[in-house]
C-alpha cells in the first residue's frame, strides 16, 4: 500500500479544506507522510497563488502541524513552485516545479484554467498553431530544475488536460516529440517525475499525467517517478494510487516513491 502524498492544496488558494482537516483524514486513511504543496507567489497572480502575506502563515501553519502531529504521521512543508514563481526553495522542504503560465512578449496566459483560456493562448500568442505553444511549453518545462530548483517535475504534460473538451493536442504532441524528449532528458537524474492523479479525481482524464509514452520514455532515461494525488480536496487523498502503481509495473517501474525525507531533498 502506497501512503504518502506529496502533492496537496488547501483552502490558502484554491483547495477546499483547511490544513489540518486534510491531517486528520490523512490519519484516518493510515498514511504515514504528507506533503503539503500550496502554489508559490507570482507577482502577475493574487487569484491562484500564495500572497506574500499568505505564504508566511502557510508556512508557519505546516511547521506547527507538525510539531502537533508528530510521532502520529510525518507532515512536510512543501511548495508547487511555478516557472514565474518568486519564491525561495530554501524555504521548503521540497520543491514541485510546475507550469501554469505562459508569458510571450509582454502577456501572461493562463494554460491550464479552461478550454477557453487555452485556446485563447494558442491563438492571440501563437497564430493558432498547437505546435508552437507545444515546444514553447516544453521548452520551458525543461528548464524548471534551473528556475525553481525543484526536486519532483509536477504534471508534465498538463496541456492536455482539456483534450476531451476541444483542445486536442495529441497530433501536434507527436509532431514536437524531440522537444518533450529534450525536456525529460535534460531533468532525468536530476528530478523525480511526478504521476499525478489530479486530473483522474476532478474529470478531466481517464489517465494520469504524463502519458503512457512519455512514462515509457521517462523509465528508457532511467528516471524515477513518485504518484502525487494534486489533491484540492481532503477525499482525494491518495487517489487512485493502487490502480496506477500496477500500471507504472507493467511499464517497468519497481520503485515510485520516496523512503525518507532526505529523498525528498536531495533526489538527484
Amino acid at each position: 500500500m502506497i501512503n504518502k502524498d506529496y502533492h496537496v492544496h488547501t483552502d490558502y488558494v484554491d483547495g477546499k479544506d483547511d490544513p489540518e482537516a486534510v491531517v486528520i483524514k490523512a490519519i484516518e486513511l493510515g498514511m504515514k507522510e504528507i506533503g503539503f504543496s500550496e502554489h508559490a507567489h507570482v507577482p502577475f497572480d493574487s487569484k491562484y497563488s500564495l500572497s506574500i502575506d499568505k505564504t508566511n502563515s502557510y508556512i508557519t501553519k505546516i511547521r506547527n502541524l507538525k510539531k502537533k502531529y508528530e510521532g502520529v504521521i510525518n507532515i512536510l512543508c512543501g511548495i508547487e513552485m511555478d516557472y514565474y514563481s518568486d519564491d525561495r526553495a530554501e524555504n521548503y522542504d521540497y520543491v514541485i516545479g510546475s507550469i501554469h503560465y505562459l508569458k510571450v512578449g509582454e502577456e501572461i496566459f493562463l494554460i491550464d484554467f479552461s478550454p477557453e483560456h487555452t485556446d485563447y493562448c494558442i491563438n492571440k500568442a501563437f497564430k493558432g498553431s498547437r505546435e508552437d505553444f507545444l515546444k514553447c511549453y516544453y521548452e520551458k518545462v525543461a528548464l524548471l530544475k534551473e528556475k525553481t530548483e525543484a526536486n519532483i517535475i509536477g504534471h508534465l504534460d498538463v496541456i492536455s488536460k482539456f483534450e476531451n473538451r476541444g483542445i486536442d493536442l495529441s497530433e501536434a504532441d507527436n509532431n514536437v516529440k524531440p522537444y518533450w524528449e529534450n525536456a525529460i532528458t535534460a531533468l532525468s537524474g536530476k528530478c523525480v517525475f511526478e504521476v499525478n492523479t489530479g486530473g483522474m479525481s476532478r474529470g478531466y482524464k481517464t489517465v494520469p499525467y504524463p502519458d503512457e509514452e512519455k512514462l515509457k520514455f521517462i523509465f528508457k532515461t532511467g528516471g524515477n517517478v513518485v504518484i502525487n494525488s494534486d489533491s484540492h480536496s481532503k477525499n482525494t487523498l491518495l487517489y487512485e494510487f493502487e490502480n496506477v502503481s500496477g500500471f507504472l509495473r507493467s511499464i517497468g517501474f519497481e520503485k515510485f516513491g520516496f523512503t525518507d525525507n532526505e529523498n525528498i531533498k536531495h533526489c538527484q
